[in-house]
């Protein structure tokens, strides 16, 4: 009786302990001790906080430790924060404030744990031109576009990369301008000139030169790209039968680069009318096997035509070649003849599959050539329904590497039967 006694009040103790710990949310029944940021909180003012950026550290009195994003664990602006996520405040007396609300205290209420995100002004900016203009259309105010140019802040706490939308607020009423001596085709070195508002310091790194045209470079040819098409697949293989082999097989397209870097929109017609395009390769035949070497860069040369031979002109340029491996269009199969028990996955291993046509129509293919990797099948249905009463089932195929393969042959897989007391009759 005393036994019986005890292990009641062992259990009502117990659950007694289960219900208070259901009270303080936990991972896995530990209490959160702390919540601290863990990833730079260096802002600068005018960009908007992202709480998925920031990571905080999560410390459990279970020892236990976890690391989480301000979205994993609901961080948001603080009620006394009326810009929202925006950070406008600067310096550690004004703080742009959020709040965490994650996990709850002895009380059963929410524990919220106040960040600060201390942003700053920025000092100066870094531009780096590397992907900016090299051409520029003379125009009177000695101007050159922002386009293309990256940005660095350079804050009391350090530096950041930024986007172009930030920087170019940063930069107030400020220009990059050229030197308003310089004349048609001089390559000249852009300075930035202060605006009325904005930073008051900005270094140009590396330095920025541009050629000056007299030409609109948004419709100044720069160079000639070729893009091969995706449409048409070319093989590198040889054969009896083989077709789409060679280079005169690749189909590609003609574009035309701008001096301001853009590329133009629809590809150029090939044909000697003005505005089209010819094209030579001067070191390959059109009838280059691609199976001959490795060489998958050709050298080009493209005439784009004018109104008179006079107006035609030459661009180097290359097409590169992406060549596609050999893959089966049609196949057949074979049966070892192995049975299968209901309720059993089918084995793809039972099978045998075999390339009767092959996309490259190459049909010179060794027997071992031709034999076709089982893992790249997958049998449907994949199992034996339980209770199953036939002795064979019918059986399809998908060939994974060319889902649109067919086959001529129909395909079945032999059925152990299914004892009268061996389980009901539902399916897998």
């Amino acid at each position: 009786m005393k036994k019986v006694l005890t292990v009641v009040l062992s259990l009502a103790v117990l659950f007694s302990f289960a219900a208070c710990e259901n009270q303080v949310p936990t991972l896995y029944g530990a209490k959160v001790l702390s919540v601290t940021p863990v990833s730079s909180l260096d802002y600068i003012t005018g960009e908007t906080v992202n709480p998925a950026d920031i990571q905080f550290r999560i410390v459990y009195d279970s020892k236990a430790e976890a690391t989480l994003s301000g979205a994993e664990i609901g961080m948001a602006p603080a009620s006394d924060n009326s810009n929202g996520y925006a950070v406008v405040n600067a310096g550690e007396d004004q703080p742009n404030k959020f709040v965490v609300t994650y996990g709850i205290d002895d009380k059963g209420q929410a524990q919220k744990w106040p960040v600060n995100i201390i942003g700053n002004y920025v000092d100066s900016l870094i531009v780096d031109p590397t992907n900016a203009v090299d051409a520029v259309l003379m125009n009177d105010s000695h101007e050159v576009p922002t386009t293309g140019l990256s940005y660095t802040a350079v804050f009391a706490g350090g530096t950041k990369a930024i986007d172009s939308t930030l920087a170019e607020s940063k930069l107030g009423g400020s220009t990059f301008t050229y030197p308003s001596t310089a004349s048609a085709d001089d390559e000249v070195k852009v300075s930035w000139t202060q605006g009325t508002s904005g930073v008051k310091s900005v270094k140009i790194s590396p330095d920025w030169t541009v050629t000056l045209t007299d030409e609109d470079p948004s419709k100044v040819v720069s160079e000639v790209i070729l893009v091969q098409n995706s449409g048409k697949k070319v093989f590198a293989v040889t054969g009896t039968g083989a077709t789409n082999n060679t280079l005169g097989d690749v189909d590609f397209s003609v574009f035309l680069k701008y001096e301001d870097g853009h590329i133009g929109d629809s590809p150029l017609d090939k044909g000697e009318s003005a505005g089209n395009y010819s094209i030579d390769f001067p070191r390959y035949a059109l009838t280059y096997e691609l199976a001959s070497s490795n060489v998958r860069s050709f050298p080009a040369k493209v005439t784009i035509h004018g109104t008179t031979d006079a107006d035609d002109k030459v661009y180097d340029t290359t097409l590169n070649v992406a060549v596609t491996d050999d893959y089966a269009t049609k196949y057949s199969v074979s049966y070892n003849g192995s049975a299968v028990n209901p309720g059993d996955e089918i084995p793809v291993t039972l099978y045998t599959f075999t390339a009767t046509e092959w996309a490259s129509k190459k049909s010179d293919y060794t027997p071992t050539q031709n034999q076709l990797r089982q893992d790249e099948f997958t049998v449907s249905p994949r199992y034996v329904k339980i209770g199953y009463e036939g002795t064979t089932m019918a059986v399809s195929f998908t060939y994974t590497v060319n889902p649109d393969a067919t086959t001529s042959t129909s395909s079945t897989v032999n059925v152990n039967q299914q004892s009268a007391d061996s389980g009901d009759s539902s399916s897998n």
